[in-house]
């Protein structure tokens, strides 16, 4: 079992591998959601005795990140890995529903 880490390069590094392992051709795939659990606070992080500790550095370049990123606003920095532009995992709007409840430009109008 691996250890617990908020290194996004692990997270997907392992899930890249994932990927690679399930893939077959000639099936078309969707994209889905990705739920984590056992989310915790690293004070409460079990280490592994196998693996090598690179935490000091990962979670200093993870939080530099994060700040860059709320300072000048979402993937101004992001890992190369997930794509350079969105537009293959843009949402297909063909079949939006409406937003009656949520969103006042689509309120009918009554005259």
């Amino acid at each position: 079992m691996l250890a617990a880490t908020s290194d996004t390069r692990k997270v997907i590094k392992y899930a890249v591998q994932s990927l690679e392992k399930l893939y077959q051709a000639g099936y078309i795939y969707k994209k889905a959601a990705i739920q984590l659990s056992g989310v915790r606070d690293r004070s409460q992080t079990q280490m592994s005795l196998m693996e090598n500790y690179d935490g000091e550095k990962a979670e200093t370049l993870m939080q530099c990140m994060d700040s860059i990123n709320q300072k000048y606003g979402p993937r101004t920095m992001f890992s190369a890995a997930c794509g350079v532009n969105n537009k293959a995992w843009t949402m297909n709007r063909n079949f939006l529903s409406p937003q009656y409840v949520t969103g006042w430009t689509q309120l009918r109008r009554v005259k």
